[in-house]
């Protein structure tokens, strides 16, 4: 990942689908493309094919902000972050953030954002180290929140709500995750009707379909059973050790 390349999504014109989203038509700069203030644009971040991953995807509020394009950019360390975007959070916030992407050290996607623009090793080494967060896609709609989401290093597409706090990404706190996967047993599961795995309530049987509905962290996971039963338990996601569910697997080192 010697070259950070930053290529728009290619259509013959630009266009608003169902959710407002503008998409660019060209490699040309954004400002040249977009139509209007009020619409969202997205691009794409194409380095992630590199790792063999799908690409990381951007959207954000033109009328806040600006994309940066560093695909002339080069540097002799893969994981250093590219600055992709300079933008607010709001019409009501004056502040300008710096939105940065970077592979990560073995393929580990990630974002992070700073008020300043980063120059140094050091400062760039301590970003990603203290400040970043994993994800494939991250939006900036301009209502005062960053919203990122991703396989990168979960074993579910996880989606992170983030405010800016001492000018860095601060998680706001959910009382789960949503999973939302439909799959199969690969052994038979039990479920439990709380999280202190002492009331047995079923026992999904290996072959069986089943959901997965919400994470609570530690790999604790609320399922369903094909007759529609509900129940939390503990599941194996290491893709190397017996794992659970077949599309509940570790995305990472």
């Amino acid at each position: 990942m010697k070259y950070f390349i930053i290529s728009l999504i290619a259509l013959f014109s630009v266009q608003c689908n169902s959710s407002n989203t503008v998409l660019i038509s060209s490699t040309k700069s954004i400002s040249s493309s977009i139509t209007g203030s009020d619409s969202l644009v997205t691009f794409i971040i194409d380095s992630l094919q590199l790792c063999g991953l799908s690409n990381a995807t951007v959207t954000y509020n033109p009328s806040l902000g600006r994309f940066i394009d560093s695909s002339h950019y080069s540097d002799s360390i893969d994981w250093v972050p590219k600055l992709f975007l300079y933008s607010r959070l709001s019409a009501n916030d004056h502040k300008y953030y710096y939105f940065y992407f970077s592979t990560g050290w073995s393929c580990d996607p990630n974002f992070s954002v700073s008020d300043y623009r980063i120059t140094s090793l050091d400062s760039i080494s301590n970003l990603v180290s203290n400040y970043s967060t994993f994800g494939e896609y991250i939006s900036i709609p301009g209502d005062g929140y960053v919203y990122v989401s991703g396989y990168s290093n979960e074993p579910f597409y996880k989606r992170k709500l983030f405010t800016v706090t001492n000018n860095h990404l601060q998680e706001v706190l959910q009382p789960s995750y949503y999973v939302g996967i439909n799959s199969i047993a690969l052994k038979n599961i039990d479920i439990y009707s709380d999280k202190t795995f002492n009331n047995l309530s079923a026992t999904i049987q290996k072959g069986d379909s089943v959901s997965v509905v919400l994470n609570e962290g530690d790999n604790v996971f609320l399922v369903q059973t094909k007759n529609g039963i509900v129940g939390w338990s503990r599941l194996n996601v290491n893709p190397f050790d017996d794992t659970s569910i077949k599309d509940l697997i570790y995305h990472g080192d």
